[in-house]
């Protein structure tokens, strides 16, 4: 930059990625596009990989927490048949 006569000139090239004093993260790229949205032709390709990664690990976590969910539900399913046979074989032993 220089300031001559009281103008001030600067460069700015907005499509490389910065160096900066701290660690960004995949998430940091998506909180800032979420926050600060702009036109695809004005989304710098490092900014756009670091996005898509954190979507494809969102994807990801949610495809997982869903299996979980229907393995504990079908556990579930699978103890509550179980304690039921356990129920009527009781009671006809009973008899």
């Amino acid at each position: 930059m220089a300031a001559d006569e009281g103008i001030l000139h600067g460069e700015y090239d907005w499509m490389r990625e910065p160096v900066l004093l701290f660690d960004y993260s995949d998430a940091d790229c998506a909180v800032e596009l979420d926050r600060y949205p702009r036109d695809p032709e004005n989304i710098p390709e490092w900014m756009a990989a670091g996005v898509a990664a954190f979507e494809k690990r969102e994807a990801r976590n949610a495809r997982r927490r869903e299996r979980y969910r229907e393995r504990k539900e079908q556990k579930a399913q699978e103890t509550e048949a179980q304690n039921d046979h356990a129920d009527t074989a009781g009671s006809s032993v009973e008899e």
